[in-house]
């Protein structure tokens, strides 16, 4: 047993039959350990210890009896006794203590406890909610910065109600929407999660407009899976994306125009770097060579893009096939798959924050693989991603996108149970045309497999260009 759980685990439950958030919490915990003595690890212990708290939640909601300070007491302790279990299950898969564990059986109960932390958070009061995130230890992302914000605010408004009111209850709204996509990113069947989302999101409205996510809350997300990432997406989800667009860049644009290469090339969104492993044999290598750029939000889909060499990583497994001889195998080895990975949220890019030093002035490719559900209306991201290149040479942009009709949304994006956004491909081809694209190629694809259904999604291909007139791109 590792001497981590050892600690978790140093203080022994009472044999009571009514305990204490925390107490149960040790409970749990003990009997989740003693269950790694045997044959099969018992993760029923935590589903059951998730439902006893959101139930015990319920219930002192209902204790009319009780003062107002009792029951926001007995909250604080169950959402605390629900992040404990959080980190618990969090800490013990970084650790890998058990590395032959089933990982649908792990995601299925770290998911039960991210939804039900969801439940929680969504039904706080503004005072539980300030209360919360002024406990240190808390999982509340943006805490620290909501009650610097507070304080400051107070100095000018005595009005102490109003301010909680104003700052907290949209800090565990947001953190709930956090939640809940985890659960879903982990177990897309799991219900409570789906049903929290939609009242969250408004997703049974076609006329709601959803916003996208700041950076925080977005690089929270992928850095809670990033190490399972790979392995979910083109394992279990079939994931085909980088694939589709490594062939569509390669066909489209540099067997048509009969390139030597691109001399700049940017990875938007690029993750961990499943997309730059099709792209990098696609750059110069010649002198000046060819770079390649990564950005992302998540810390630590870029630690794993940082470990991808030319020949290992990043979906390639090691191989002899590279070079020469041992020397060049191992100068191959050595070098870096990307030239420069960047954390900074992707509307915030500009050429002087992602080609600051190169001698490349601008980018002549920028691929968006799978990246754009992110987003709901795409007209910012796009002329951003315009401002990047150089209409007077030939830049190109791909994307994919998961893709809605017409008749589903006014808008021409709306919001799906995943968390995700689908787009319309005239919302798509608007939006481009205004930042100054012309489409030359698109194809419709099935970019992954969900619930065992496959997902419909769109392919773009587009130029910069200061061309006008209607875009009719071929289909590939």
């Amino acid at each position: 047993m590792s001497v981590l759980l050892l600690v978790l685990a140093n203080a022994q439950p009472r044999d009571d039959s009514n305990l204490s958030p925390e107490e149960l919490f040790r409970q749990t915990l003990n009997e989740w350990m003693k269950s790694m003595e045997g044959p099969d690890i018992s993760w029923y212990v935590w589903t059951d210890f998730a439902t006893t708290l959101v139930n015990e939640y319920q219930e002192a909601s209902k204790m009319s009896s009780s003062s107002a300070s009792v029951i926001q007491k007995r909250h604080l302790e169950i959402v605390g006794a629900i992040e404990e279990g959080i980190l618990t299950i969090e800490r013990f898969l970084a650790h890998q203590v058990q590395p032959n564990m089933k990982a649908v059986r792990t995601d299925a109960v770290l998911a039960e406890l991210y939804a039900s932390y969801g439940v929680l958070l969504e039904q706080l009061t503004a005072i539980e909610c300030w209360k919360l995130a002024s406990d240190p230890h808390t999982l509340l992302i943006g805490a620290p910065e909501r009650m610097v914000q507070y304080q400051a605010k107070l100095q000018n408004d005595d009005n102490e109600m109003k301010l909680l009111q104003e700052i907290f209850p949209p800090l565990c709204l947001d953190n709930a929407d956090n939640a809940v996509r985890n659960a879903m990113s982990l177990d897309a069947t799991n219900m409570e999660a789906l049903k929290l989302l939609e009242k969250l999101t408004g997703n049974n409205d076609p006329t709601v407009v959803h916003q996208r996510k700041p950076q925080e809350f977005m690089a929270e997300l992928f850095d809670s899976f990033a190490d399972t990432f790979d392995e979910k997406l083109v394992g279990t989800l079939q994931y085909r994306v980088p694939q589709l667009i490594g062939e569509a860049v390669r066909k489209s644009i540099v067997e048509k125009a009969a390139s030597d290469g691109f001399t700049a090339v940017l990875d938007a969104g690029c993750g961990t770097g499943l997309a730059g492993r099709y792209l990098r044999p696609m750059i110069k290598e010649v002198r000046p060579p060819g770079i390649m750029v990564g950005v992302d939000a998540s810390p630590k889909m870029l630690d794993i893009a940082a470990n991808c060499t030319r020949t290992f990583g990043c979906g390639l497994q090691a191989s002899t096939a590279h070079g020469n001889n041992e020397s060049d195998l191992q100068q191959s080895n050595r070098r870096p798959l990307y030239d420069r990975l960047l954390q900074m949220d992707l509307e915030d890019m500009t050429l002087a924050n992602t080609l600051n030093g190169f001698s490349q002035k601008n980018f002549d490719l920028i691929v968006a693989a799978d990246v754009l559900v992110y987003f709901g209306s795409l007209e910012k991201i796009l002329k951003v991603f315009a401002s990047l290149c150089n209409d007077s040479d030939p830049s190109w942009l791909i994307f994919s996108c998961e893709r809605a009709l017409p008749e589903e949304t006014p808008l021409g994006f709306r919001l799906l149970p995943s968390g995700r956004f689908a787009h319309t491909k005239k919302h798509v081809l608007d939006m481009a045309d205004n930042a100054g694209f012309t489409l030359i190629e698109y194809s419709e694809i099935v970019p992954r497999m969900e619930k065992g259904e496959p997902v419909q999604g769109h392919l773009f291909v587009f130029e910069l260009s200061k061309r006008q007139g209607k875009m009719e791109g071929k289909e590939l």
